[in-house]
């Protein structure tokens, strides 16, 4: 299974992985995929079925651990909501329990960097046309013409552009820009939301990315509090993000990096996880064995707490 070490803040190479099965890829087409970074460490302390507020970790914890991270103890999810101000043997860090997994969207991800003509200046060479439909409704032909794009010269231009010529047909969509990536999502949530986009052009797919694709939202979990003894492994959930296809024939997933996704110094773990449009689940690898260390740069004066 793939390893590596990065430097901080660095965003390139992309986590990628490859599934197989008995040697042979295992084909990723009509999957949901979410790719999960994570950090590793042992309850310190006993913590009981009531609402307590703090768990106690070592203080290893300390420097790697940020506000808003999740903690997940024999499958219990907690919210860190405040850290420690100083180390000691054991750190208190403040969490809310029961936390609550929030219900997702429908969600389409172009499956390569938006292309434009020239110096990728986000213009269309010709209309780029495709089928939605949205939350179960009807499809609706779309179609984004390429006189609208004429004066762009930033990807914001073409975000507007596009979610316009959905607007003007069908309502609620948000085009979203990540990483020079067109994302399309429903405005709802729950197994109810869901994005359907079909019948692409060859416009569409060379320069705005998007292929054939269909997405349905989930609905929210409640994790109940437990009891948790000393010494259990606690997972520390940096993030967890749709990751993309790509090569859905060789079985290849990829997780683009985001700024502020290795601002840690340390040892990582990274878990794709896949989800077919039926709803039936797996990850890869099954084992803790794809690991990133990321490592201080030279380069870089080294502030870990309250940056």
């Amino acid at each position: 299974m793939p390893t590596g070490t990065m430097l901080r803040h660095s965003t390139d190479p992309s986590a990628q992985i490859t599934v197989t099965q008995g040697g042979t890829a295992i084909p990723l087409t009509d999957y949901k995929i979410k790719f999960v970074f994570w950090w590793a460490t042992t309850l310190s302390s006993a913590v009981g079925n009531t609402t307590d507020t703090f768990i106690v970790l070592p203080e290893a914890a300390f420097g790697v651990v940020e506000t808003s991270d999740v903690v997940v103890i024999d499958h219990e999810r907690m919210n860190i909501t405040a850290t420690p101000s100083e180390t000691n043997s054991t750190l208190h860090y403040t969490v809310t329990r029961g936390y609550t997994i929030t219900a997702t969207k429908g969600t389409v991800y172009a499956s390569t960097v938006v292309a434009g003509t020239g110096d990728n200046v986000f213009i269309l060479g010709s209309d780029a046309s495709f089928t939605l439909s949205v939350d179960g409704g009807a499809d609706k032909a779309i179609v984004l013409a390429s006189a609208r794009t004429s004066s762009n010269y930033l990807i914001s231009h073409l975000v507007s552009d596009m979610y316009a010529a959905i607007d003007s047909v069908v309502s609620g969509t948000t085009v979203v820009n990540t990483a020079n990536r067109l994302y399309l999502e429903s405005d709802t949530t729950g197994t109810g939301s869901s994005i359907v986009i079909s019948g692409v052009d060859a416009i569409t797919t060379a320069q705005l990315g998007w292929a054939n694709d269909t997405d349905y939202g989930e609905s929210s979990v409640t994790c109940s509090p437990a009891k948790h003894v000393v010494s259990s492994i606690v997972k520390m959930i940096k993030f967890e993000r749709a990751a993309r296809i790509n090569d859905a024939s060789n079985g290849i997933a990829e997780y683009e990096w985001r700024s502020g996704d290795t601002d840690r110094v340390g040892t990582f773990y990274c878990t794709f996880e896949f989800k077919s449009n039926e709803g039936r689940g797996w990850q890869a690898p099954t084992s803790d064995d794809y690991t990133i260390e990321i490592a201080a740069d030279p380069n870089d004066r080294l502030v870990l707490e309250g940056e």
